[in-house]
């Protein structure tokens, strides 16, 4: 294979994974839009890196059933605690309970 042809196959190796990764993300995005918006505004982020990142060392695609049910007891908690939930509290000058 000559170089055009190698280099033409790693942007079609590299197109593929950021594909999947894509479309893992959107996955991992559906899940986390059970949060409270607020929640997501705050926490959002960092939660999908970590599970993103979880995930691609175990060498999956899409949320395991125990990640979404994780998810889904954070939004019941965080919305039994109103709206905002700890953030409003924190901002307050409280302590974080965590």
């Amino acid at each position: 294979m000559d170089a055009h042809a190698d280099a033409a196959a790693d942007r079609t190796d590299a197109d593929a994974d950021a594909e999947r990764d894509s479309a893992t993300a959107a996955r991992y995005r559906r899940v986390l839009s059970m949060l409270p918006r607020g929640y997501r505004r705050h926490r959002g982020e960092e939660l999908l890196a970590v599970m993103l990142d979880i995930a691609r060392d175990e060498g999956r695609d899409r949320p395991t059933p125990a990640e979404i049910l994780s998810i889904v007891e954070l939004s019941l908690r965080t919305r039994a605690r109103g709206p905002l939930g700890v953030v409003r509290r924190l901002r307050a000058g409280e302590r974080s309970p965590f």
